[in-house]
């Protein structure tokens, strides 16, 4: 594989769309469904947008459309997706009016307590997520445990999630682009020489 491929499969797995076609135009690469992970391209850059920016329940409704499987059998996702949803819900609103309380608890009860009370792991993020609610008005005060929430990192690791998700339905053995491979396998034959 040249390095033109590397850079192109590395654009391609992290759906950098625009980035990946002006990449591949640049080098003379035709890009067409036949190249792994190309075929969702489209609606991984679209997935992805949406979680970076916040907007959780857009991504859920664009996954349910397209790739309804994933949400049915893939509890963890979905479970994830439903609680970055709850913790943008919380983060967007100032103030702790009853009507919006109510509607944050609302929420947690008809779309993750049953999910929650299923798995204990699920319970204690759902607990500690629930537990936001008592700083809506003082989020400076946030304790550092419940200010990783809000931390924009969780955003970028649920778009990863999400995006080896759907690659994982279109493509059996994409796990990662093959640039990343080849820094894990050079990382530890550096490490293996010490």
């Amino acid at each position: 594989m040249t390095k033109n491929n590397l850079v192109l499969d590395y654009l391609i797995y992290e759906a950098h769309e625009s980035t990946a076609e002006k990449f591949a135009k640049e080098v003379g690469i035709t890009l067409d469904c036949s190249i792994r992970g190309y075929q969702s391209i489209g609606i991984r850059h679209q997935l992805k947008l949406h979680i970076l920016k916040g907007d959780i329940s857009n991504a859920i409704d664009l996954l349910s459309l397209r790739y309804p499987e994933l949400l049915e059998e893939n509890d963890y996702l979905y479970f994830k997706l439903l609680l970055m949803n709850l913790i943008e819900m919380i983060r967007h609103h100032d103030g702790s009016d009853e009507q919006f309380v109510l509607r944050v608890i609302q929420f947690a009860q008809e779309k993750l307590s049953n999910k929650a009370v299923k798995n204990p792991e699920y319970m204690k993020e759902l607990e500690l997520t629930m537990t936001l609610l008592l700083y809506s008005q003082n989020k400076e005060l946030l304790p550092q445990r419940l200010t990783k929430l809000f931390d924009l990192k969780q955003r970028r690791h649920i778009a990863s999630v999400v995006n080896g998700a759907v690659l994982s339905i279109d493509c059996d053995d994409y796990n990662e682009s093959q640039l990343k491979q080849l820094i894990k396998l050079q990382r530890w034959a550096v490490n293996s020489r010490k």
